[in-house]
């Protein structure tokens, strides 16, 4: 996203993304984008040092220009929500300079390797639900982040003012149609990767 020029932050260690378990997903999706930048590296990235990313965050946070910053403070849920499931990649890169033309989930799914039509529907479904899956309200957490950045500029900050979760009894919102075969979709995608790994 030319945030810097000389280095890039390299994937995580996927020991991190091994446990799918809502509870697991809850508390990974709250996790904010420079918590995550200091997991380890993959082991494959055989000349970086494992602190790869975050020495590299550390090394530039202070040079971050201004109007990127809220982007490392943002829980991964935001990220996912607005980088992975946006629809619009114009509007990404007319805001941040980002052209990914890999990744965001529209593009993901016409190279995923399976041809079968099924597992792409349920891949995509499954990605759209990702977040109800881990009981994530995402409408109630962006109105408190906008409470909290409304806070952080009137210089009042509260460190009680944060992101709300769902707890599993209060699971199935208003806000979300949670099919009823998300758990089938997961338990099936799973399965297929585990098969080809």
């Amino acid at each position: 996203m030319n945030l810097f020029k000389h280095e890039e932050f390299l994937k995580i260690n996927s020991v991190y993304k091994k446990e799918i378990t809502k509870k697991k997903l809850n508390t990974q999706m709250n996790t904010s984008m420079k918590e995550i930048l200091q997991f380890n590296i993959l082991d494959k990235y055989k000349k970086y040092n494992h602190s790869h990313n975050k020495n590299l965050y550390f090394d530039i946070k202070n040079q971050i220009d201004v109007k990127y910053k809220y982007l490392f403070d943002m829980p991964l849920y935001e990220f996912y929500d607005k980088f992975f499931l946006i629809e619009d990649l114009n509007e990404l890169n007319d805001k941040f300079g980002y052209i990914n033309k890999k990744y965001p989930l529209k593009n993901i799914i016409p190279q995923l390797k399976k041809k079968d039509q099924i597992y792409k529907e349920r891949y995509k479904d499954t990605a759209h639900q990702l977040l109800n899956f881990a009981n994530i309200n995402i409408r109630k957490n962006n109105e408190n982040n906008f409470e909290k950045i409304n806070l952080l500029k009137n210089n009042h900050y509260d460190n009680n003012v944060g992101n709300q979760n769902i707890d599993d009894s209060n699971s199935i919102s208003s806000i979300y149609e949670i099919p009823l075969n998300l758990d089938s979709n997961f338990n099936f995608l799973f399965n297929k990767e585990m098969k080809n790994q």
